[in-house]
């Protein structure tokens, strides 16, 4: 299977009243609070930024898609903010100071975890081979890699999409894309509680199933914005609810001693994924009309 499947065992499940009182289930929560809010800084400001390289970009001298979708892609190959002057150096600005923000919370937010006295430490190369040699971490090295290349794909031809077929222009781009991200994460929501109350296999199916809806949609059936604003939203929904589960299954998948590695290489085919969709998406526009960046 290409993802990583994990059931809760019987033992796992206790009551809420449980949860409540328990320290450790309060640590976890910290934790996966803060973390997880690492992870939502991140992308918002990915997500700020990505519709308006893709517009503006098209403004630049000797712009063609090919060269927009490397420089959108770029962000994820050197993990870093290409600089690129498209005049709006406020957004990056903001980027930055949701970076310096999510440095502070796991800074000061994320719990210290103490090494186990147990065992000995893992040699770098061995942690390494151990992560590259789990097939069920490969699974989901291959997974996000994917779900980000189809999100940076997506995002090179949407913006221009709207722009071309809708005459939508920044503003008008910016209250769309704050709405169906905020109502995707709303819808996210339940299915996550879900998930953890009744395992990941089905909520993950369902995450996939809507993936698959929404890219559909958009290669064949975005001409109203009321298409888009419905393909938007299922994407955003599943987007987000993957990106949740994902990193959670890493973690439990990670062999012992190996969970910094897991996700460090975890991490690495995200960015990577981001790079080849920028270039998937600037091809898809440079040899068509970019509707086969979506199927």
């Amino acid at each position: 299977r290409f993802w990583y499947t994990a059931r809760p065992a019987k033992t796992d499940r206790i009551t809420m009243s449980n949860q409540q009182t328990s320290p450790l289930v309060r640590a976890e929560m910290r934790a996966t609070g803060a973390l997880a809010s690492i992870f939502a800084l991140r992308m918002f400001g990915l997500f700020m930024l990505l519709p308006v390289l893709a517009l503006l970009g098209t403004e630049l001298p000797d712009a063609s898609p090919v060269l927009i979708g490397t420089a959108v892609g770029a962000y994820g190959l050197m993990q870093a903010l290409l600089q690129i002057p498209f005049g709006l150096s406020g957004l990056f600005w903001i980027t930055s100071g949701l970076g310096l923000v999510a440095l502070l919370v796991a800074l000061f937010l994320v719990p210290t975890v103490r090494a186990s006295q147990h065992r000995a430490p893992l040699t770098r190369h061995e942690r390494m081979r151990r992560v590259l040699a789990n097939p069920v971490l490969m699974r989901l090295n291959v997974g996000i890699l994917v779900l980000h290349a189809v999100m940076t794909c997506s995002f090179v031809v949407v913006p221009l999409w709207l722009s071309e077929r809708l005459g939508f222009d920044l503003a008008q781009h910016s209250l769309l894309y704050l709405a169906v991200l905020v109502a995707g994460f709303l819808a996210m929501v339940p299915l996550i509680i879900r998930s953890e109350r009744r395992g990941f296999l089905g909520v993950k199916r369902l995450a996939i199933v809507l993936l698959l809806v929404a890219e559909l949609l958009l290669a064949f059936f975005a001409q109203h914005l009321w298409q888009f604003v419905l393909a938007l939203f299922v994407f955003f929904t599943a987007f987000n609810l993957l990106e949740a589960l994902l990193p959670s299954l890493v973690g439990r998948a990670a062999p012992a001693g190996t969970k910094g590695t897991s996700m460090g290489v975890y991490s690495t085919s995200q960015f990577l994924g981001v790079f080849i969709g920028g270039q998937l998406g600037g091809l898809a526009l440079q040899f068509g009309d970019g509707s086969w960046a979506f199927i």
